[in-house]
């Protein structure tokens, strides 16, 4: 612990948060005091960033990092206690503490297991008293409290359902905008086909879609991500999921609510696969047809994820001649990511002599690299860490293959990163021999995911802050490697 400790007075801000947020990734019971410490802005933590107070950036990322360790953790006085100190503080805080440090910690709360109830108490109480107010930290809190009940009991979920379908029920407002697309993610979280609330939640979820889409664009497509959720839960063919269908076959040109509905039915199908039901053929060819005759790209790609979700290996022509044809960069890749989720092989060449070609595009370099790991293609690595190494990446590509490197996970690349990191001939910048490090750490991640997972997953991401999601910067916890 005493190697990130030194860190925590660093001038530099980010060095410093990083610093907090390590304790948080290690989740080590030697490092909870010290968070608690820098989340509290105590004499001690003060003392260990050198300052008067703990930055605000530093709490925030201390209150993550408690989040981690709580949700690593299987002793259940450590998680009531690091549940005891954020919902103390919850109940206490005041607009005087920023917005960061509040909706850290509610997400956080949302990460750990809160078998007494107690926690779910707190944030709903949290709720009622702030919603008028704060829009953006009450956001979250939905979100938190599906992820506690998430493998609740039905009475338990059925319980805060009818609350959430109550509330969407009446008439909204441009204060609660956010708050009210949370609900709907929260719904599809805790809803299963031939639950007793099913038929409210999947009519209340349609009714949003249908009419509030032009006045709440989010709740909309969060609407459609949560049917995509219960449909996965229950039979191919079902009728939630064929009003997905009837959603992403509209047409017209720039019907963003088709692509969504495309993602939703990709969710539905990668979870009937996973009951190894087979998603519905006729489905994935009407899906098909339906990439092909639309001309936006960004529309185009999601329908091409969808059909990667569902493994619907029939459609790989299609995506990729879309591989081919689509040229903007920022969507391409998507097709190469379509091709290895539903793992074909045969695509290989063409994705690897894209990579290569690729070395000053970061977009497309990450979507295609990750494609490679997915098929299985260890050769890449050499071509991929050789690109690492070399002086005149910008950072974006940097980061893209440290991320690729990462997700191919290959032991092979241990040794080569480890020398580039030495750099015992001086031959690398400090830039490519951090990102090295950071694919190291993803290499040898003992966890399936990246670390932030647990954070991102089911979170409202439009209800941002600066230390959450900052695309300007890349700084928020989200945009860490």
């Amino acid at each position: 612990m005493s190697v990130f400790e030194k860190f925590l007075a660093s001038r530099e801000q980010e060095v410093a948060e990083t610093a907090a947020l390590a304790y948080g990734i290690l989740a080590a019971p030697e490092g909870i005091s010290t968070l608690h410490d820098l989340f509290a802005d105590s004499a001690s933590g003060r003392a260990l960033v050198g300052n008067r107070e703990v930055p605000f950036r530093t709490r925030t990322f201390a209150a993550y990092g408690l989040g981690l360790t709580g949700a690593r953790t299987n002793d259940p006085d450590v998680r009531a206690q690091i549940q005891g100190w954020l919902t103390t503080f919850l109940a206490q805080s005041s607009r005087i503490d920023t917005r960061d440090i509040r909706v850290a910690t509610v997400v956080s709360l949302g990460l750990i297991p809160d078998s007494s109830g107690k926690v779910v108490a707190a944030l709903g109480k949290y709720f009622e008293a702030n919603r008028k107010n704060e829009d953006e930290i009450c956001a979250h809190v939905p979100n938190a409290i599906a992820r506690i009940l998430k493998d609740a009991s039905v009475d338990e979920r059925k319980a805060y359902c009818d609350m959430l379908v109550g509330e969407l029920s009446k008439k909204s407002s441009r204060k609660d905008s956010l708050t009210r697309a949370s609900m709907a993610q929260a719904l599809g979280m805790l809803t299963k086909v031939g639950d007793p609330h099913a038929n409210d939640v999947t009519a209340i979820l349609r009714d949003k879609i249908d009419n509030e889409l032009s006045k709440n664009v989010q709740l909309g497509y969060f609407g459609l991500i949560a049917l995509g959720q219960i449909a996965g839960t229950g039979e191919p063919g079902n009728d939630v999921e064929k009003y997905l269908l009837d959603k992403a076959m509209v047409s017209g040109g720039r019907v963003m609510g088709r692509a969504w509905a495309a993602l939703a039915l990709g969710l539905a199908g990668f979870d009937q696969l996973a009951q190894r039901k087979v998603p519905n053929p006729t489905m994935c060819e009407r899906l098909e047809a339906q990439m092909m005759d639309i001309k936006d790209p960004q529309q185009r790609s999601a329908f091409a994820i969808g059909l990667g979700l569902m493994r619907h290996s029939a459609s790989a022509p299609a995506i990729e001649s879309c591989l081919d044809s689509v040229k903007d960069d920022t969507y391409r890749g998507y097709f190469a990511t379509a091709l290895g989720l539903m793992g074909q092989k045969s695509a290989i060449a063409k994705i690897a002599g894209l990579t290569k070609n690729a070395t000053r595009r970061p977009d497309l370099l990450r979507e295609t690299a990750i494609s490679l790991g997915l098929l299985g293609d260890k050769k890449i690595l050499d071509t991929l860490i050789g690109i690492l190494g070399e002086k005149a990446n910008v950072l974006a590509v940097d980061a893209a293959l440290a991320m690729a490197i990462g997700t191919i996970g290959d032991y092979r690349a241990i040794q080569p990163l480890c020398a580039m990191l030495k750099d015992e001939k001086k031959e690398r910048t400090s830039e490519s021999r951090a990102f090295a490090a950071a694919a190291l750490g993803i290499v040898c991640d003992k966890e399936s995911y990246s670390w932030n997972f647990k954070i991102s997953t089911d979170l409202n991401y439009t209800a941002t802050t600066e230390t959450l999601n900052d695309f300007a910067s890349q700084t928020g916890i989200l945009n860490l490697l």
